[in-house]
């Protein structure tokens, strides 16, 4: 996966479903490199599953961005991806990439790499997360003042709410 215009980094960073893709990059790196892999599931399970696959020893796995597991988000996972996608105008989905981005940008601010040294994330698309997740978002999501459900309108980019008769406007994924 990896190629030797990719030698140059010190750090290679990608999402981790079933442990396929790191396996690869484990397998294609350079004896400079550090491999490592934001679990969205349960580590101990990946762990076992990769070492199998693998013949170097230059990776790891942390969990510690999971927000809760496969499938799990919460407002603060919500609010980076749409700041993110704000700020750099790239897309994460809430599955796997804003996880690891999160993470990465974490152990940056707090001193986890070496300094000076090069960074690679691998965004590994996703996007297709993106979908059923504001649909089971947008189910869960309720007026404030009613307590009723929540129609997303999309002519006029609002949250409409029949009962209480009130619009949200929807600025930048965020309602408000």
């Amino acid at each position: 996966i990896l190629n030797h215009k990719d030698k140059k980094f010190d750090y290679v960073c990608c999402s981790v479903g079933t442990g396929g893709t790191i396996s690869g990059l484990i397998n294609s790196s350079y004896e400079n490199q550090q491999i490592i892999g934001f679990s969205s599931i349960n580590k101990k399970y990946l762990l076992n599953d990769i070492t199998k696959f693998v013949n170097n020893n230059n990776w790891m796995l942390i969990d510690d961005f999971s927000f809760g597991g496969y499938g799990k988000v919460n407002n603060k996972l919500i609010e980076f991806m749409n700041n993110f996608k704000h700020k750099y105008d790239i897309l994460l989905d809430p599955i796997y990439t804003s996880k690891l981005v999160y993470g990465v940008l974490n152990l940056i601010t707090n001193n986890f790499f070496k300094p000076n040294s090069k960074i690679l994330m691998i965004h590994t698309g996703g996007h297709q997360g993106i979908l059923p997740m504001n649909k089971y978002l947008l189910e869960i999501l309720v007026c404030p003042k009613s307590g009723d459900k929540l129609d997303y309108l999309r002519e006029t980019n609002e949250l409409i709410c029949k009962t209480s008769k009130l619009a949200y406007s929807i600025k930048d994924g965020i309602p408000i």
